[in-house]
């Protein structure tokens, strides 16, 4: 049986350098990063409704509220929501300030033109809050991930579109893990 520091000089004796270079994105799968990527925005990068229902206070759900505006996904709220108010919002819309919650449509019973109330027993939030899935700074892809189709997504999302990777003509020929040793 080898030792630890004979089997390691061999492997050191034989290991090489690589290079680095950046590729465009097109070109990118299949490649090993060299850097860790690291997220430039806030993901979601607002509070966004998680359902299609109505934005509101949770303090006010025992009252009638008054809906005083709808919300669709790509459009910002124009009002804030105050006592007793509430917004129609589409999943994946931008939750106007004020509201800590969103009701969900069948929970709510429309009494008048404008006019709503809440008949479920509780609520959850059903709200995806600024950061709450990644926030900026954070590492998205670490260094040695083997690039593959669904970091390419992560890397266009995140505005990475030149990602530096190991240059080898013949990396292939690898099978790239990360590797751990120990005494």
């Amino acid at each position: 049986m080898l030792q630890y520091k004979k089997v390691r000089d061999i492997v050191l004796g034989h290991a090489r350098q690589l290079g680095s270079e950046t590729v465009d994105l097109t070109r990118a799968t299949n490649r090993i990063l060299v850097q860790d990527v690291f997220a430039n925005i806030d993901v979601p990068s607002f509070d966004k409704s998680s359902i299609n229902g109505f934005a509101c206070r949770r303090a006010d759900l025992d009252n009638e509220l008054t809906v005083i505006e709808t919300v669709h996904v790509g459009n910002f709220p124009e009002r804030t929501i105050s006592k007793n108010e509430c917004a129609r919002i589409t999943g994946g819309a931008m939750v106007p300030l004020g509201a800590d919650c969103v009701v969900r449509v069948e929970h709510m019973k429309i009494i008048s033109r404008n006019g709503v109330r809440f008949i479920g027993r509780e609520t959850k939030d059903n709200i995806r809050f600024r950061g709450e899935k990644v926030k900026k700074g954070d590492v998205v892809l670490a260094k040695g991930t083997r690039i593959k189709p669904q970091h390419i997504a992560i890397l266009a999302a995140m505005d990475c579109t030149c990602p530096c990777v190991a240059s080898n003509a013949n990396e292939e020929q690898y099978n790239w893990q990360r590797i751990s040793c120990t005494k």
